[in-house]
């Protein structure tokens, strides 16, 4: 659908001027000449989030601290380009030991599965009730497949720090569907 691949343009140029230090950078995108689409990113050696806390569990309060405030500078940069990640996780945040510096966050796929989601989706069809992300972290309007804003990414970052904090997810479901409702129907578990 040559709408969608221009979409994936558009949207790849505005990612790709995102320049932070917490952000990974967009080193190329385009189409071949096969038609087929693509991005390049710089390599990350590290360890995901996602990886640490499975590890170690809870990872105590000066980490959180550390750690959220990189992703939350990571957001606030992009949310001033207009750009939403759409879907927060620990496995989308880089731990990296770079120049002198211990857990330096890079986070990774911002705004990458919106563009890729929307090339899946029929371009007749409107992307309102679309829904994207990953349950474990989707906000209560998310879930429910309505428009998004910065504050989705917010709500994610709420439920990292949590589980940053405590080694576990602040809802439990053993179903997809039971995690969508849960976060539209009831308050996280309080952190004991």
């Amino acid at each position: 659908d040559e709408g969608a691949v221009q979409r994936f343009i558009r949207e790849a140029s505005s990612i790709a001027r995102l320049s932070h230090p917490n952000i990974v950078t967009m080193l190329d995108f385009g189409k071949t000449s096969a038609g087929e689409l693509y991005i390049a990113m710089e390599f990350i050696n590290g360890e995901s989030l996602a990886d640490r806390i499975e590890k170690t569990g809870g990872l105590g309060s000066t980490i959180a601290v550390s750690i959220a405030s990189q992703i939350l500078a990571a957001l606030e940069h992009a949310h001033g380009q207009g750009i939403i990640h759409r879907d927060l996780k620990p496995t989308n945040v880089m731990l990296v030991n770079t120049d002198g510096l211990r857990d330096m966050v890079k986070l990774l796929d911002f705004g990458v599965a919106k563009l890729f989601d929307e090339l899946q989706v029929d371009a007749t069809l409107t992307r309102t009730g679309v829904v994207v992300g990953t349950p474990a972290y989707m906000s209560p309007e998310q879930a429910m497949g309505d428009p998004v804003d910065a504050r989705t990414d917010v709500y994610a970052m709420g439920l990292i720090l949590y589980e940053i904090l405590t080694g576990t997810r602040p809802f439990f479901a053993n179903t997809t569907r039971e995690s969508l409702l849960q976060r539209i129907t009831q308050p996280p578990r309080a952190i004991e």
